[in-house]
Parts: structure tokens; C-alpha cells; sequence
């Protein structure tokens, strides 16, 4: 797989693909699956945080290996090897919250 580093203020996080078959396999229609407003994800890695004029750099509240959750279309996807997944490339304020045990 190709290695992708972030820089800045983003942050690299990897999803699985929506399913667009039932286990029944049923086609689930593009609309259905568009209409979901959120997604949820890992962190794989993060930038080195937006730096500020005073010369002091950003603190992420995530971490690679994080489970978070956030807006749909935040970002961008990025395109890497890895079939079974998309990769998106999102700002920490799309990051709605990390999912804990």
C-alpha cells in the first residue's frame, strides 16, 4: 500500500466501504446510502498541527488507532491501494467524537 503522511491541520482517516448488499443480497439503492450524514472511522495519521503565528502548533484530541465519528462529506478521499477501504483526508473540527469501550 502506498504510504501517505498528512501535513498541517489533517488528518487521515481510513472507513470501510458502505455494504451495497443486504446479507439477504439485496441491492441497497444509492439514495439509501447517501442519505446517511455521517461516518465512522480510524485514524491512521495525523499531521503536525496548523501552526499559529506565534510559532506554536496545534494539539490534536485523536490519535492513530482512534475511532471517530464525522460529518459525511467532510474532506476529501484519497485514493490508495487499499480496495476494501476509503481513506479520507479531514480537518480535526469535522471530527465529531472518538468512540471509547
Amino acid at each position: 500500500m502506498k504510504q501517505f503522511n498528512p501535513i498541517g491541520d489533517k488528518i487521515l482517516v481510513k472507513v470501510s466501504k458502505k455494504e451495497t448488499k443486504t446479507d439477504a443480497g439485496l441491492l441497497i439503492p444509492d439514495a439509501t446510502l447517501d442519505s446517511q450524514t455521517h461516518s465512522n472511522g480510524v485514524i491512521v495519521a495525523v499531521g503536525t498541527g496548523e501552526q499559529f503565528e506565534n510559532g506554536q502548533r496545534q494539539v490534536f484530541d485523536v490519535k492513530p488507532g482512534d475511532e471517530v465519528y464525522f460529518a459525511q462529506y467532510a474532506g476529501v478521499e484519497i485514493k490508495l491501494d487499499d480496495e476494501a477501504f476509503a481513506y479520507y483526508l479531514v480537518k480535526q473540527s469535522d471530527i465529531h467524537g472518538i468512540f471509547s469501550e
